[in-house]
């Protein structure tokens, strides 16, 4: 396999490779309130600002030899809009023009999903009625669960939303991405097809740790 080919895993991908044994640890690199509002079964939260030889050796829970980088794997995953049972069967059949006007529960303004959203909805001629920004994702999905508004989530994290808080999928969108991380040590990298797509990271996200 080309690693000029390889840029990206998805998490599905991802999920795929650890149900055969691959030998790979995942890390979440966002915010304790994003990794709280829903994260990818098994992984461990490392805010990306916090990360450090020190820090992912303690999270891996080995230690990392000297002059050993880590290597990063970017994972997107895809974004649901969500809602409370009734306003999901009232709003999916024609989405996304179903959410002209609707009550929306977003990130705060300064998220790049935030602004990612706002483009997509100028693109659609779609204008959402944004009733509140939070900087906690758990506490959206809780209004979300009560109606307040519809909201997004990961693709990742699907089930786990729905299973949490009750909610029914509106609609789905694979153009609005947020990134999650694989970190491993080169070490134990024994498999080929994730030795190749390691190698590939690595060129891209070799310089992101000092």
């Amino acid at each position: 396999m080309d690693i000029k080919r390889v840029s990206t895993i998805s998490p599905a991908g991802l999920l795929a490779k650890l149900n055969q044994g691959m030998n790979l640890e995942l890390l979440d690199v966002r915010t304790a309130a994003e990794y709280r509002g829903g994260h990818i079964p098994g992984s461990k939260l490392l805010s990306l600002d916090e990360i450090s030889d020190e820090s992912l050796a303690q999270q891996l829970g080995q230690s990392i030899e000297s002059g050993l980088a880590p290597t990063y794997l970017t994972c997107k995953s895809g974004i649901i809009i969500f809602a409370a049972p009734d306003d999901a069967q009232r709003l999916r059949n024609e989405f996304p023009v179903s959410l002209h006007g609707q009550n929306i529960l977003t990130p705060s303004s300064g998220s790049s999903l935030r602004r990612n959203l706002e483009i997509r909805f100028q693109r659609q001629q779609t204008e959402p009625l944004v009733v509140a920004g939070f900087e906690d994702r758990a506490l959206m999905k809780t209004f979300g669960e009560r109606g307040t508004g519809v909201f997004t989530s990961p693709t990742a994290v699907e089930r786990d939303v729905i299973d949490k808080y009750r909610v029914e999928v509106v609609g789905r969108s694979d153009e609005i991405t947020e990134s999650f991380f694989v970190v491993s040590p080169e070490r134990h990298i024994k498999h080929p097809a994730v030795n190749t797509i390691t190698q590939a990271a690595k060129i891209t996200y070799s310089n992101r740790v000092a």
